[in-house]
């Protein structure tokens, strides 16, 4: 049986610096989302940011629970294989 390979990410908000730990899994990632951090495109906001995000940016939505779910788990997976192709 093959060993899983345990990491920590670093989630750094985007607008104020706050940071969040998480391990590579799933009820970490879900954790994450459920706590109310959000992204745009590949930058990733605090919920505390997420909460004044219409004021600095009155056009523009952010990415669903969906949308940051999956950009986080990609995170993890680019993490995860850096180096793999040399």
């Amino acid at each position: 049986m093959s060993k899983v390979k345990r990491m920590t990410i670093d989630l750094i908000c985007s607008n104020c610096g706050d940071k969040r730990s998480l391990e590579n899994t799933v009820d970490d990632a879900v954790e994450v989302v459920k706590e109310g951090w959000r992204n745009h495109s590949t930058n990733i906001y605090c919920p505390k940011c997420c909460e004044t995000w219409v004021e600095r940016n009155p056009n523009i939505e952010l990415g669903s629970e969906k949308s940051t779910f999956w950009m986080i788990s990609n995170r993890f997976y680019t993490e995860l294989h850096k180096g793999a192709e040399q």
